[in-house]
């Protein structure tokens, strides 16, 4: 293995499986811990990240409380239609049988 392919093969095992930051800077190598430069910011983003998870997990929580609440209306809203539909059927037919009961009352007052 000449030297080209070893540090291509370091590089490649750093960066891979080290996590380190490499520059190559006039054919030398400068090996940096990829944490002492980001790791303010990791963490930063890391705090943001929770709490970009915990507004989502509030959301949905929320989404799923009128989700339910507005089943619950729409099976109310079915069953006042129902009972509405049974209610306007009971006026016909008391509209009917009052009908009828005026012309009976009509047809036995006639002389």
């Amino acid at each position: 293995m000449d030297a080209s392919q070893y540090h291509a093969s370091f590089l490649y095992s750093a960066v891979f499986n080290k996590c380190l930051i490499f520059s190559i800077k006039e054919e030398s190598l400068q090996v940096k811990p990829f944490f002492s430069y980001q790791e303010g910011n990791l963490e930063e983003e890391l705090l943001l990240l929770e709490q970009q998870v915990r507004r989502n997990d509030a959301e949905m929580e929320e989404e799923e409380f009128w989700q339910n609440e507005l089943q619950i209306e729409q099976e109310s809203e079915r069953q006042l239609r129902q009972q509405l539909a049974e209610l306007q059927s009971g006026v016909r037919d008391c509209e009917v049988k009052l009908a009828e009961y005026l012309a009976s009352i009509q047809v036995s007052s006639t002389p």
